[in-house]
């Protein structure tokens, strides 16, 4: 969770189920507290086509919330739905648990996809690696060769002390937490 000090910009995580998202998810997510701590404003945006373009844009959205400031009145808030609110903090404890079992899995055999994808892709574009992907992303057959491209780079790699060296500092963030 990012915080700036100016009136407070907190970037929330959204959720899909019990699995808690980063920077991945479809929208931007971002509140701000104003400097009374009264209301809160939640600026979000997801994609949608135009119906006058058939463009796909980020529609903004926008809206305020005044928190609760303890458990009986955000009950109250809810409805007093005990069912739903124990729904919501069981997620929320569901995605604590398999963030913190995540880092104790990968321990020092493993790091997270994206962090060695971060520093292979420099090399997709040598021309070695670049003829080994001849069509275009999306199309039939694109993804084979994208892997195959990948499983290349990655025996390349293998052996080259600074580049794996720099790959073993990596360690879980919070968007690797998905």
């Amino acid at each position: 969770m990012k915080v700036s000090n100016s009136n407070q910009t907190v970037a929330p995580q959204s959720r899909k189920g019990a699995k808690m998202k980063g920077k991945k998810t479809m929208s931007k997510n971002q509140v701000t507290e104003t400097a009374n701590d009264t209301t809160k404003k939640l600026e979000s945006s997801i994609k949608g086509y135009n119906l006058e373009t058939l463009d796909l844009e980020d529609v903004p959205v926008k809206a305020e919330i005044e928190p609760a400031k303890d458990v009986p009145s955000a009950m109250e808030r809810l409805g007093k739905d005990e069912d739903f609110i124990l729904s919501v903090l069981n997620s929320a404890l569901e995605a604590k648990a398999i963030s913190e079992a995540r880092e104790k899995a990968f321990g020092s055999k493993y790091v997270p996809k994206q962090s060695v994808l971060k520093y292979i892709n420099s090399y997709r574009n040598s021309p070695q690696y670049a003829k080994m992907v001849t069509k275009e992303r999306g199309d039939s057959g694109w993804k084979e060769q994208y892997a195959e491209q990948t499983k290349a780079i990655l025996r390349d790699v293998k052996d080259v002390p600074f580049i794996m060296n720099a790959i073993r500092a990596e360690k879980i963030t919070e968007e690797d937490n998905e």
